[in-house]
């Protein structure tokens, strides 16, 4: 797997680390009875893999921390060689396993069970993302942007089939979380070579950057175009109804009442 590692210099030092970090979406509501969340991700690499397990909150609280949802059995089973992975809950709601690292080309299931609920998903591990470089260009504010740095990317698609790819982008090791740069493409509309891909997360001086990319099924690509829509609803007179976006999970007890949340199966580069 092709790895990058990267320090841009803006009067002080970018760098683009390996550690790991999960992120924490917060999807807009109405008072509903609380649901089950499930967000979950398993890529080729070790370090990059969790299930989060925990229910949903009214909108409008003031709670920093969801309800998790504890001693739950969370197995990942790699269905092409029969291979089952336990993860283990490490920490409130957080499930992980230590070593497991999956084969691009493989399909894999996740399988959660707590208090008599039962959750199933499937995906197939794509190829890894091939980045060639990333590096950084300042930009002089206009109506579409703001003042800043802004990281640029290359690199190389495979054109044939279509693809798709999201990007997590963290500064100072926090994650850009806002409707704008939960960043979805799909390759259809790109070049098989794209140079200076500019990506719209604007940097200050002095920044800590890391960033990963991550190949996605077509499911993921549709989640996250869903959630970035529902986080830009304005609620105007032309606004459509806010929805949940589409998971990958199904209730397998009660399949007409799915869970909130995803199964993200990736190659990833970092």
């Amino acid at each position: 797997m092709k790895k990058l590692t990267l320090y841009l210099s803006i009067l002080a030092v970018l760098s683009i680390a390996l550690a790991s970090c999960q992120e924490r979406i917060d999807i807009p509501a109405d008072e509903l009875p609380p649901a089950v969340v499930i967000e979950g991700r398993i890529t080729d690499e070790t370090g990059f893999n969790f299930v989060r397990l925990s229910y949903s909150e009214p909108a409008f609280t003031t709670s920093d921390t969801p309800p998790y949802i504890n001693n739950a059995r969370v197995v990942v089973t790699d269905l092409t060689t029969s291979n089952e992975y336990v993860f283990q809950e490490l920490r409130q709601g957080f499930y992980s396993h230590g070593v497991f690292e999956g084969t691009p080309g493989n399909n894999y299931s996740l399988d959660v069970r707590f208090d008599n609920q039962h959750y199933y998903s499937e995906g197939t591990m794509p190829s890894p993302p091939q980045v060639d470089t990333v590096t950084y260009v300042y930009r002089e504010e206009t109506i579409l942007r703001k003042e800043g740095y802004y990281l640029l990317f290359s690199g190389k698609f495979d054109k044939s089939e279509v693809g798709y790819y999201r990007w997590q982008v963290f500064t100072n090791d926090s994650i850009f979380n806002n409707s704008s740069e939960q960043l979805a493409i799909s390759d259809e509309f790109l070049e098989e070579e794209v140079v200076n891909y500019e990506l719209p997360y604007k940097l200050e001086a002095g920044d800590r950057i890391r960033m990963e990319m991550y190949s996605v099924e077509r499911s993921i690509y549709n989640y996250f175009t869903e959630l970035s829509s529902v986080l830009l609803n304005d609620g105007g007179v032309f606004s459509q109804p806010p929805a949940n976006p589409t998971t990958n999970i199904l209730n397998v007890n009660i399949p007409e009442k799915p869970p909130l949340g995803y199964f993200q199966v990736s190659g990833v580069t970092t």
